[in-house]
């Protein structure tokens, strides 16, 4: 099952398990977390659950500009016990299509250059690293 974050307390703690077997760096209780996404209505969160239990998950931003329709994603995350079976792969396809059908045409991906496993799903998928790419760039402290 494959479903819509809806910022309800037990979404958010299964995000928080999840988090807690994958990346363990989400600093907020599940009140705190549900608060802070309500705010990005453009932000959507889909958790993949297997037998009512959740094992990862897969964060993007819609982005409408002069320039093209487009999805961001920015997060993806699968339990540890999980990985390595297809999940990502399978929630990226589920959100590619699911947006293709809303009229995206532009899909991007954020992924550190040293997580192999990601890159490698993205790739699998059609995604290509761009040589002429822009640089992320970040401001920690404002």
């Amino acid at each position: 099952m494959f479903k819509k974050y809806d910022h309800s307390h037990q979404m958010s703690c299964d995000l928080l398990y999840i988090d807690e077997q994958s990346f363990n760096d989400i600093p907020y209780s599940a009140e705190e977390l549900s608060m802070r996404l309500k705010k990005n209505t453009h932000y959507n969160i889909y958790i993949q659950y297997i037998k009512d239990v959740p094992v990862g998950y897969i964060g993007l931003l819609e982005v409408q500009n002069p320039h093209y329709s487009g999805i961001w994603i920015d997060l993806i995350a699968v339990c540890k016990q999980y990985q390595n079976q297809g999940i990502a792969k399978h929630m990226l396809e589920l959100v590619i299509k699911k947006f293709k059908n809303k009229g995206i045409t532009l899909s991007t991906a954020l992924v550190r250059e040293n997580n192999a496993p990601s890159l490698c799903v993205f790739k699998k998928l059609g995604y290509k690293e761009e040589a002429d790419a822009f640089k992320l760039l970040c401001l920690d402290k404002i």
